[in-house]
């Protein structure tokens, strides 16, 4: 069975019914995983599309980025099941699940430019097996207590939290691997910016908003960019563009 897993809170709920139309319009047979958290439960299911497939899991607390890997990782699934692990501000633009080919079990997007973190965390998937349920535990078990150095390096060279469950955990233990892991769980895939595009937007420098605007609208519509990524202040023009 094919799923995608989002988490949604009463900040970015307004974009929730954005990014669900995009995958209900170019992915079929597929059910979605919407934790949430401090959200009146009519509000959430009333931004959720008329027929489609989905579970609604209540997170513990408001540290979203951890509880979206925790609710992955706390799912009973099946041998087979491919899961796409979607941030909210992102909108689908073809069947997404067409990447799965037997080739991966752990697939992760780099970016298009070079960045402090090569890899952007808004968007992973995995090939459920017992390989990859594995490469799930370590990732799973790492950002909630880290002990693998180079991922507490990387997030010390940075400034983050090197203790877990920060804002930044679940990018920097992918970045680590990236940069300095072994696949010695499963078969780890880049399947590409086209399934993760975000340029980025820098607060400290107003041009970037701009250019990563100009962009991203480019990119609406094309064949060859599976998702789009509206990272910070572009999530306030999604649905104006994508809705």
């Amino acid at each position: 069975m094919n799923y995608i897993s989002v988490v949604v809170d009463d900040n970015l709920l307004s974009i929730l019914p954005t990014m669900l139309k995009s995958v209900v319009k170019n992915c079929h047979n597929f059910e979605a995983n919407i934790g949430y958290y401090g959200i009146d439960l009519n509000r959430l299911i009333d931004a959720i599309p008329e027929g489609m497939k989905y579970t609604l899991i209540k997170l513990p607390d408001s540290n979203m980025v951890y509880n979206k890997l925790k609710m992955i990782y706390d799912n009973k699934w099946n041998i087979g099941d491919k899961i796409f692990s979607l941030d909210l501000d992102t909108v689908v633009q073809g069947d997404i699940f067409k990447v799965f080919d037997g080739t991966f079990d752990f697939g992760y997007t780099t970016r298009f430019y070079p960045y402090w973190a090569p890899i952007n965390e808004g968007v992973w998937c995995l090939d459920y097996s017992e390989k990859s349920a594995k490469f799930l535990k370590y990732f799973f078990d790492q950002v909630t207590k880290p002990t693998w150095e180079p991922f507490i390096n990387f997030s010390k060279k940075f400034g983050h939290n090197s203790e877990g469950k920060s804002w930044f955990s679940n990018q920097d233990f992918l970045c680590s691997q990236y940069l300095f892991g072994i696949d010695t769980f499963c078969r780890m895939k880049d399947i590409g910016w086209q399934y993760n595009f975000c340029p980025t937007v820098e607060e400290a420098d107003p041009r970037t908003y701009e250019i990563a605007k100009e962009c991203i609208i480019e990119s609406i519509g094309s064949k060859n960019i599976k998702i789009l990524h509206f990272k910070g202040r572009l999530k306030n023009i999604m649905e104006e563009y994508c809705g």
